[in-house]
């Protein structure tokens, strides 16, 4: 059987765009065709004619479909290229909110334009890719089916972005930000001159092109910069790394920001992150914990904090590993890609071969507090489970997932699979392919769990476990990890009927009583829970 297809539609030679197609090609063995505008946004007269060739590339795109035949269509930006895929004709289609939300600039004339456009994408969507939680927000704001959206971003290659071993005795900081008004580099520049005035030694790398190229290298002189300020032009993305690499600190001062792989690169390599104080930036970076968060345009303040972030040696070596752990954990482009690859399949499948309707349906995305979760539960008793955890169920786990792989790999390539291979496929990829939860929709008990306790509803350690629930929610944990779950909760009747079960993932600080019907509770009940699954044997990680 010959590799499934994916048509990308969107600027294929952004860094961003070439992290994902290249992931999908590794992790999930397709093929990529792409279809982008190829009139230039560089002028007015070209920014005319841009309008000119999009409103004529539904044609185009059509063309492409019916020459490259692909089985699915993935597509950046939700006012753009996303709103192009939705009125494609094919399925599945998988649009990128590549923004906060993607409705820029603001004060556009287009903007109610682009607002329709964006509701028809997000409608005509079967997957919808939020690279981060605070993309969310919006799309939650206007009603988006929540049970589409994927939150992930792409993960940076920590193989390549690795940390760097240099000592530095001075401000070596870099800015890797697109050469555009919004990126701000004007204020980076006249922040460094205040360092410079006050004697402070330093040298600042500016990376890119853009349109304010000429500007800042004028501004430089001006504020007689120049000798310590480097502008490198556009650079191969492989060249990055080094110069990160080479640098103490990072810089980035957007006005607006979505998911910034920038950032994400430059805490990989072990820069000190100081960036715009901005929601975007706010998922990532707490003030003087892990980085520095700057009012925008506020010079004074920059020039401050680079001063206290250099002087302050202990509290920027912390912070920088503790973001080199939080890359290894959540953003590597290893695990993320390979999650984000086997969700395509999962879609195709869906879309090849549905149960009732000719296109992939889901459950309904439902969210409730543990608060009202736990108030509105009357129960007789509980049963504790650890369950996906030990050396037995990861050993087990990884012959499911080698045999999964051989066996997906034989039905894409040769499509000669048995019909007891076949349902050997299917059960394989309940197990290792999609969220595992306690118990599933058959009501069987997950065959990794272990019971460890029941519990009266009158015990003690209940009553403690409900005022944890309790807890005032002031702080919604929002990783973009998948959940992993390995503690469970089981609530019975007095007929010894289960009333509800609940999937606790510490790691990822999340939690749902089955697929899409999220729990919401505070980051103080995760670090209360952990304790009481430690108090009653649980081992956890």
């Amino acid at each position: 059987m010959k590799k499934r297809k994916i048509l990308f539609l969107g600027e294929s030679y952004r860094a961003d765009a070439i992290t994902w197609m290249k992931g999908l090609k590794e992790f999930g063995d397709f093929e990529i065709c792409t279809w982008e505008l190829q009139t230039p946004n560089n002028s007015k007269l070209n920014r005319f004619k841009r309008i000119l060739e999009y409103a004529f590339s539904p044609i185009s795109i059509r063309k492409t479909i019916r020459r490259e035949k692909p089985d699915m269509i993935i597509a950046e930006r939700t006012t753009s290229y996303g709103f192009l895929a939705a009125i494609s004709g094919m399925h599945p289609i998988a649009i990128a909110q590549q923004g906060r939300t993607d409705l820029w600039p603001d004060g556009s004339v287009l903007l109610p334009f682009k607002k329709i456009i964006q509701k028809h994408a997000f409608k005509k969507a079967d997957l919808i890719h939020a690279w981060g939680p605070v993309m969310t927000i919006s799309m939650k704001e206007i009603g988006v089916d929540m049970s589409k959206v994927l939150v992930i971003p792409k993960g940076i290659d920590l193989s390549l972005f690795s940390p760097s071993i240099n000592n530095f005795d001075k401000i070596e900081a870099i800015v890797t930000r697109s050469l555009q008004p919004e990126y701000r580099h004007d204020s980076i520049l006249k922040a460094f001159a205040i360092l410079n005035q006050k004697g402070i030694d330093f040298s600042l790398t500016i990376v890119g092109d853009g349109t304010r190229l000429q500007f800042l290298k004028d501004l430089a002189r001006e504020l007689q910069i120049e000798s310590k300020v480097i502008f490198t032009g556009r650079i191969p993305n492989t060249e990055l790394p080094k110069l990160l690499q080479q640098s103490n600190i990072y810089i980035s001062m957007p006005i607006t920001e979505g998911v910034s792989a920038s950032l994400f690169e430059a805490m990989a390599c072990n820069c000190y992150p100081v960036v715009s104080d901005i929601p975007g930036n706010q998922s990532w970076i707490k003030h003087r914990e892990n980085g520095q968060l700057i009012e925008i345009d506020n010079i004074e303040m920059l020039a401050e904090e680079l001063i206290w972030s250099f002087e302050n040696a202990e509290s920027r070596n912390n912070a920088i590993l503790q973001n080199r752990k939080f890359m290894e954990e959540k953003a590597n482009y290893d695990i993320n890609m390979k999650v984000i690859a086997d969700k395509y399949h999962e879609l195709l499948d869906l879309n090849y071969y549905p149960k009732k309707s000719k296109s992939p349906t889901y459950n309904s995305y439902t969210s409730k507090s543990s608060i009202d979760f736990i108030n509105d539960l009357t129960f007789e008793y509980v049963e504790t489970y650890s369950f996906q955890r030990g050396e037995e169920f990861e050993k087990n786990y990884a012959l499911n997932r080698t045999e999964f792989d051989k066996l997906k790999q034989r039905k894409l390539k040769k499509n000669d699979l048995s019909n007891f291979q076949e349902l050997r496929l299917n059960e394989l990829k309940e197990l290792v392919n999609y969220t595992q939860y306690i118990i599933n929709d058959k009501g069987e008990f997950h065959p990794s769990s272990k019971k460890t306790n029941t519990f009266k509803s009158t015990d003690q350690k209940i009553l403690d476990l409900k005022s944890i629930f309790r807890t005032e929610i002031k702080n919604v944990p929002s990783w973009m990890c998948s959940p992993k779950y390995r503690d469970a909760l089981v609530f019975y009747d007095n007929n010894n009927r289960v009333l509800s079960s609940l999937n606790i993932c510490l790691s990822c600080q999340h939690m749902e009583t089955e697929m899409f019907k999220q729990i919401e509770g505070d980051s103080i009940t995760y670090d209360l829970l952990k304790h009481f699954f430690i108090e009653i044997g649980h081992d956890v990680e």
